[in-house]
């Protein structure tokens, strides 16, 4: 049986327009989140210097490897606990 011209034609493109489809839900995506970002983070200049400060110490402490880390929370629990 014949297939119709239509039918290949579609054969042919679905594949284009699959792969359309998903970078376009992609880029949406992307500019959506960016949207929600820009409303649910202040920028930087918003924040107090203090607490800026306080987390750029901290992210030092952890890249020069003196933080604390716990294999799980009983452990965490314990360490807290010791601490009173």
């Amino acid at each position: 049986m014949k297939q119709r011209l239509e039918d290949r034609i579609m054969e042919r493109l679905y594949p284009k327009l699959k792969e359309i489809e998903t970078r376009l839900t992609n880029k949406v995506t992307r500019r959506v989140m960016a949207t929600v970002n820009e409303h649910i983070y202040p920028p930087e200049n918003m924040l107090k210097k203090d607490f800026i400060r306080k987390v750029k110490e901290s992210d030092k402490r952890i890249k020069e490897g003196r933080s604390l880390t716990f294999k799980n929370v009983k452990e965490l629990k314990k360490h807290l606990e010791s601490l009173k």
